[in-house]
């Protein structure tokens, strides 16, 4: 979830939202500005994929339409993890 949050940092809150659901609009737009003024400009999605695969952490790629859990350095899935 957080590699989606930072793409909408990053990508800013579409326009077309505005039409179609304007207090949606301003909701993103107010969190894409305090994520900027927080300081978080450089979380990106590529730096949240990096330090997940340095820790070995599996993770659940937005991108990836298949909806499987990314696997990385021999890790188990996120699924198969037992819960500490």
């Amino acid at each position: 979830m957080l590699i989606k949050i930072a793409e909408i940092a990053q990508e800013d809150a579409d326009v077309r939202l505005a039409q179609t659901d304007p207090s949606r609009f301003i909701l993103l737009r107010n969190g894409v500005t305090s994520w900027h003024l927080k300081g978080l400009t450089g979380v990106t999605p590529d730096s949240i994929r990096k330090a997940l695969e340095k820790h070995r952490i599996a993770y659940l790629d937005p991108t990836d339409r298949t909806a499987r859990p990314t696997v990385r350095a021999g890790r188990t899935t996120a699924r198969a993890r037992p819960a500490m």
